[in-house]
């Protein structure tokens, strides 16, 4: 495959990618709730303010369960699956949390109206979970369409599925056989 003229990138591989905002943002509403929705835009103000003065973050839970104030709610399986991905030890001090004010910029965060505007002109190989609610196979789809070089890869799977043992392998090996193609 050719290199891109300005850069020495070969190819991207992008599993389950966040592209659209509004595509997963929908999903996480509904579930949280209005008050849930004020609680965590109240927090994120509050954090944003708290690095404006130099303070440490506010962080709350990256997956959460209930009426517990997270970014993204889920249900208690997919939290324990979420869980299971990482090490029983958490290297490098990983937790369930970070900060919240990163909520505020989502909503200027679309990767697709960039690849509109601009797609690259190298491959690119986009992973898919059919029944991911983060980043739906819909949205995939499209970007997919804008790509001159791009390849979809679709699994029946979550957005956690993906990364999870009944996909991982077969996944990471179609990417691997990508790069190989890219490097020749």
């Amino acid at each position: 495959s050719q290199r891109s003229n300005d850069t020495n990138i070969v190819g991207v591989v992008a599993q389950t990618p966040y592209l659209k905002s509004s595509a997963s943002t929908k999903s996480g509403s509904k579930k949280r709730g209005k008050l849930g929705k004020l609680r965590l835009i109240f927090a994120a103000l509050q954090d944003w303010a708290r690095s404006y003065l130099g303070l440490p973050p506010i962080v709350v839970p990256i997956l959460g369960v209930g009426g517990e104030l997270s970014m993204m709610p889920t249900t208690p399986q997919h939290l324990e699956e979420y869980l299971s991905l990482h090490p029983p030890q958490t290297l490098g001090g990983w937790k369930n949390q970070g900060p919240v004010r990163g909520l505020l910029e989502l909503k200027f965060y679309n990767p697709l109206e960039v690849v509109r505007n601009s797609p690259p002109q190298i491959p690119v190989l986009l992973v898919s979970g059919s029944r991911d609610a983060l980043c739906p196979a819909a949205v995939i789809e499209e970007v997919h369409n804008l790509l001159p070089k791009s390849q979809v890869i679709t699994r029946n799977a979550t957005h956690l599925e993906i990364a999870g043992p009944n996909h991982a392998g077969e996944v990471g090996k179609e990417m691997a056989e990508f790069y190989v193609e890219c490097f020749q």
